[in-house]
């Protein structure tokens, strides 16, 4: 993983378009697919000042807890 840029979702600034590379917590692994977040998928931060931190996914807005955005790895979609 090194050299690829991969960081905790909670720490990408808003605006931010990232794929998931994994989740780090297993049994959390359950929740976060059913919210659509898995590797992969592209989500955007909206809203990173605080806690909730802001995740868009599709058409979806999740407020998570900032130990949740935590547990996401993602790597950023570079900007054209």
């Amino acid at each position: 993983m090194k050299g690829q840029n991969i960081s905790l979702a909670s720490c990408r600034s808003v605006g931010s378009r990232c794929t998931v590379c994994s989740v780090t917590d297993g049994a959390l692994e359950g929740r976060f697919w059913s919210m659509g977040i898995h590797p992969g998928v592209v989500v955007e931060i909206v809203r990173n000042d605080g806690d909730p931190v802001y995740i868009r996914v599709d058409d979806a807005r999740y407020g998570l807890g900032r130990t949740l955005a935590e547990k996401i790895l993602v790597r950023p979609i570079p900007e054209n």
